[in-house]
């Protein structure tokens, strides 16, 4: 058997799963992603994909979810083709996140796409309304190790942001940035 014709066929099966999986709860669905978050190599990275497939707003071939990402409001997520996410990331989608293709999250990187309020001051700010924060990381991007995303933010394509960097609003194509705040250090 070619590699097309295999790739084709472990795509019928890998859709018949997630048209099963779909007509679950979403509860249900989240619970059994938390309970695969720690299983390790090819299997851990095949249970989470099927799962998360049946979860996300939408999400491309070839996606590799390592162990321990923790993954909320994973119906607000949209993921490209050949995205590696690594181990112990942490991904809020509740105001939503679009990730492109050919994007690598490196290791213990956080994406929050929500923040509270403080409006009223009747009540202490953790429970004033949150707002949707929405971050959109383009086409071949990096992130290094560490990175922090807080929305609203927008990752312009072929950009990298280095490790230990905190990422907030716009950051345009073909840069490397890095620091507290983010800033720009060179173009590329």
């Amino acid at each position: 058997m070619t590699g097309r014709v295999l790739f084709a066929k472990s795509k019928r099966v890998i859709n018949a799963i997630v048209g099963i999986f779909r007509l679950l709860p979403t509860p249900i669905l989240c619970w059994m992603l938390s309970l695969c978050r720690n299983i390790k190599n090819s299997v851990g990275i095949g249970i989470r994909y099927v799962l998360l497939k049946s979860l996300a707003k939408d999400i491309g071939d070839n996606v590799s979810i390592r162990e321990n990402v923790i993954i909320l409001s994973p119906k607000s997520l949209s993921i490209g083709k050949n995205v590696s996410v690594h181990p112990n990331c942490y991904i809020d989608a509740a105001g939503g996140i679009t990730i492109g293709d050919n994007v690598s999250i490196a290791t213990s990187s956080i994406l929050i796409s929500t923040s509270h309020t403080w409006d009223n001051e009747e009540i202490p700010i953790k429970y004033n309304p949150m707002k949707s924060t929405p971050i959109k990381i383009d086409n071949d991007v990096w992130i290094g190790c560490n990175v922090k995303i807080i929305g609203p933010c927008h990752i312009g394509e072929r950009s990298i942001c280095a490790a230990g960097a905190v990422v907030k609003g716009e950051i345009v194509r073909h840069c490397i940035v890095g620091g507290v705040p983010a800033k720009t250090i060179k173009t590329i």
